[in-house]
């Protein structure tokens, strides 16, 4: 007869740390995190990809999920239109899995997208956003800049953030 164990949890030896063994079935295997400070971006007519919003990303296993987040700072153009539309894209290894739009009367804002998609297997694959403007130069949204964040209309670049994690579950 074999002689097994099951456990709750498991403790440091001091006895000040307790984690659930449940815990430990899910874990992050690989983390990538940039910052883009270029400044603001203009989108035009056709979907490009946002700037410092997609990565060149190669998953480690086939059975993992990859979580995308990314903080980006959006604002209305200032040609003085009060209302801005922008159409978005998310992908992941070439396959569009979301798209939707934004439209906001003086949008100001520093939404965190976040998506949660399969590993592709254990090749390089981009994974982000792509927008383009609904009218080129006019009720645009742009990135990375404010309007009135501050109360009073002046423009300010913004930072962004992108953070991808690979997991195991």
């Amino acid at each position: 007869m074999a002689n097994t164990a099951q456990f709750a949890y498991i403790q440091n030896r001091a006895a000040t740390v307790t984690v659930p063994v449940t815990e430990l079935r899910t874990r992050v295997i690989q983390s990538i995190r940039q910052d883009y400070t270029g400044g603001v971006w203009n989108p035009d007519n056709t979907y490009n990809w946002i700037p410092g919003a997609y990565y060149d990303f190669t998953p480690r296993r086939a059975d993992s999920v990859i979580f995308y987040s990314m903080r980006l700072p959006t604002s209305r153009h200032t040609s003085g239109a009060t209302h801005c539309i922008g159409n978005f894209y998310f992908y992941a290894n070439n396959i569009n899995y979301y798209q939707w739009e934004e439209s906001l009367q003086h949008m100001d804002n520093g939404k965190t997208w976040q998506f949660q998609v399969p590993s592709w297997g254990t090749g390089t694959g981009r994974i982000g956003m792509q927008n383009r403007a609904h009218a080129n130069d006019s009720n645009e949204v742009r990135m990375y800049t404010t309007e009135y964040w501050d109360g009073v209309g002046s423009n300010q670049n913004c930072k962004g953030q992108l953070i991808i994690e690979e997991i195991l579950l």
